[in-house]
């Protein structure tokens, strides 16, 4: 995995475009990119990088000031994503980017965003995930994406139940991350989605 390992400059030039943490929730962080790009890496279909960064370039927060700027930031975020990617074909217990996201304390960025980018990936292929004749694995995708879920939509989770059972369920789904990620990648590489291999990739999507 060595060469897809990023240098000095090119970690600067993702915290430059993708901050570590901002006040609105629709600005795309770095925690929410690891997010994003982990949930395409898991996709059943294949999203090219040229359609996931046309979708990232439109975003109205990134200003890029020249061509050769441009070029230079799609080249550290396709390593950046060869970085998750590889990372998933190890099947290691862990969430992408971090030794132990259930670590982090709950309410911080870090897991909501990472969260929140995961369902934006999601969302791009949505139809696809679910285009399966598996009653098993169509709850196994649902029991999935609502863990994701659950942590990025915690305000209106938290006004749906008793402080304990949410501080319970929060923790239990903290916990469940890196498994989401393993029964993903092992869906995705069964036969289940055989039948799409020869289909064309989904359009990319605007990320908001």
């Amino acid at each position: 995995m060595v060469e897809h390992e990023l240098n000095k400059d090119e970690k600067q030039m993702l915290l430059d475009y993708f901050p570590v943490d901002v006040s609105d929730d629709r600005k795309l962080t770095i925690n929410r990119l690891k997010g994003y790009l982990t949930s395409l890496a898991l996709s059943p279909v294949e999203i090219s990088a040229e359609k996931w960064w046309e979708a990232i370039k439109e975003l109205p927060e990134i200003k890029i000031d020249s061509e050769a700027q441009e070029t230079k930031l799609c080249k550290v975020l396709i390593k950046f994503d060869d970085k998750i990617k590889e990372f998933i074909k190890q099947g290691i217990n862990q969430v992408p980017g971090y030794q132990d996201i259930s670590a982090q304390a709950f309410g911080s960025t870090t897991v909501e965003q990472w969260c929140l980018g995961f369902m934006d990936g999601v969302l791009v292929s949505e139809e696809v995930w679910f285009n399966i004749e598996d009653n098993n694995a169509i709850e196994n995708l649902e029991l999935a994406f609502g863990v994701v879920s659950l942590v990025a939509d915690r305000e209106q989770i938290k006004n749906e139940m008793e402080e304990d059972e949410y501080d319970k369920k929060i923790e239990e789904a903290l916990k469940f991350l890196p498994q989401v990620i393993l029964k993903l990648d092992e869906m995705k590489n069964s036969p289940l989605y055989d039948h799409l291999k020869i289909q064309p990739e989904m359009p990319g999507k605007n990320i908001h």
